[in-house]
């Protein structure tokens, strides 16, 4: 067996990704029912994606394929799933199809589109996916998603895949919640002995670092196979923050605009906590912020106003949460202050565009 590095670890490399799914765990098949109507002929719409002139000129080529190989032309409007078993290969497939190569073994292929040179249905829409590099827009729903049958989703090579240390390979391992992978972390340290323990200490010290960072947000339930898309704001927020939480540097001003907009609360606590964390370690941190809960944190609050705009500019009130609701020109404060603010019940109505 050849010498493994840690390439053949990465999904991300022609050593280590499932040669099925190229690493991404997933592999596409495409929807049928979407792509073709059958009961409609070309020039109706048969094929979703054919639109317009685009329609008639692949209709024109396919015509034109048939007629090369001596097979029926179509007669306008005649629905697919009238087409002979020729006649829907040679358009599914186009003049590639091994079908037709088996039927007219002597015709040689047609080289350009005036001669019927037909891509086929089905290529076309794997050409466009392949130019692109991702399946998105229109094209998403002519294709189903399925998890590679080859790796089960685990996306790396069957060798890599197998590998274990301490009885666990490492899909196994990007499947744990981060706090069982600290817990899995610590019981490997306490396995090693001697020359092993001493070659994996520095990384074994990166990964409860790097596990810790996060943790201690309060994001111990996420998985390393979590793709970061699918992270809310609160997330991803947390994860940025917590990035310049664990470098510990001192010193620097820190300014966030509204960094709990749209969060959840559980979430916008989370961010309290590592902004609190921030400026214990020494460093000032500016917020610009909206959200009751963090002006209730913060140390020192200053109230812009007294209106928004060009009707502000001067400072109408600071101090803490408490200081500004006694405070008379702070717009905010006395807004605070109201537990009942009154309702507008005659709002204005609705422009129409």
């Amino acid at each position: 067996m050849e010498k493994l590095i840690r390439s053949y670890f990465s999904h991300n490399t022609g050593e280590g990704a499932c040669e099925v799914c190229q690493g991404l765990g997933t592999s596409l098949e495409i929807n049928k029912a979407e792509v073709i109507r059958e009961t409609l002929s070309l020039e109706s719409g048969a094929v979703d994606f054919w639109e317009g002139r685009y329609k008639a000129y692949q209709t024109d080529i396919f015509n034109r394929a048939c007629a090369h190989y001596g097979i029926p032309v179509p007669n306008q409007n005649t629905p697919v799933h009238a087409f002979t078993e020729l006649q829907k290969n040679l358009l599914l497939n186009g003049v590639e199809d091994e079908m037709i190569k088996k039927n007219f073994p002597e015709t040689a292929r047609p080289k350009t589109a005036a001669e019927g040179r037909f891509e086929g249905v089905y290529p076309i829409l794997w050409r466009r996916i392949s130019e692109k590099g991702e399946l998105a827009g229109k094209n998403e729903k002519y294709f189903n998603t399925r998890t590679c049958p080859k790796c089960g989703g685990e996306r790396l090579n069957a060798l890599s895949r197998s590998v274990t240390v301490n009885g666990t390979r490492l899909p196994e391992l990007s499947a744990l919640p981060l706090e069982a992978l600290n817990r899995w972390v610590a019981g490997l340290e306490s396995s090693l002995k001697g020359e092993k323990r001493r070659i994996a200490a520095p990384y074994l010290l990166d990964l409860k670092t790097k596990l810790r960072r996060i943790i201690n947000v309060g994001l111990g339930y996420l998985t390393l196979d979590r793709q970061a898309m699918t992270l809310s704001g609160g997330e991803a927020q947390r994860i940025k923050l917590a990035a310049a939480l664990d470098a510990e540097i001192t010193g620097i001003i820190y300014i966030l605009d509204e960094p709990t907009v749209g969060l959840h609360p559980k979430d916008t606590e989370g961010v309290i906590r590592v902004l609190q964390a921030l400026r214990d370690q020494g460093n000032t941190v500016i917020v610009i912020e909206h959200d009751p809960d963090v002006m209730a944190a913060a140390d020192h609050m200053i109230d812009v106003g007294p209106g928004a705009g060009i009707h502000g500019g001067q400072v109408v009130g600071q101090g803490t949460l408490a200081e500004i609701r006694g405070q008379s020109s702070s717009v905010t404060g006395q807004y605070l202050k109201n537990e009942n603010p009154e309702i507008n019940h005659n709002p204005r109505a609705l422009r129409k565009q």
